[in-house]
């Protein structure tokens, strides 16, 4: 969710290079608090965070604010409940791998998935016709 702001400040040259790295390190010591299928870890890890929140950039203290703390428990729900996905994207946690953005919301629906998946086909099909035909 604040990849992409992030990545806009770290891409800008507006900002000094102190700030970016600044911004970057605490960005992932937020990823770090859900990096871990252990409560005790990530609500240590959140507490960590939290007793450095006045050095933290703007940006993030303001997600930290709003979206973490608010739904902490929702967002480690799957650190308590071994059924529970840490992503909702099944097809993305079948293949073991992250996809763009994009790509990945195809994957949330039938009708996505499967013309996605049709066109794969098709591309790999059209590539090896030409290997086959020119042999």
């Amino acid at each position: 969710m604040i990849g992409d702001r992030v990545y806009k400040i770290l891409r800008s040259k507006k900002h000094h290079n102190r700030d970016k790295i600044s911004l970057c390190l605490y960005f992932t010591e937020i990823k770090n608090i859900f990096r871990t299928y252990n409560e005790k870890t990530s609500t240590k890890r959140l507490e960590q965070l939290l007793n450095k929140f006045n050095n933290i950039p703007k940006l993030l203290q303001k997600f930290i604010a709003k979206k973490i703390i608010l739904d902490f428990t929702r967002l480690t729900h799957y650190t308590r409940d071994p059924l529970i996905n840490k992503t909702s994207n099944h097809v993305e946690n079948y293949y073991r791998q992250t996809d763009p953005e994009q790509i990945k919301t195809k994957y949330k629906t039938k009708t996505g998935i499967l013309s996605y998946l049709k066109l794969k086909m098709q591309n790999w099909t059209q590539k090896h016709r030409k290997k086959i035909n020119t042999q």
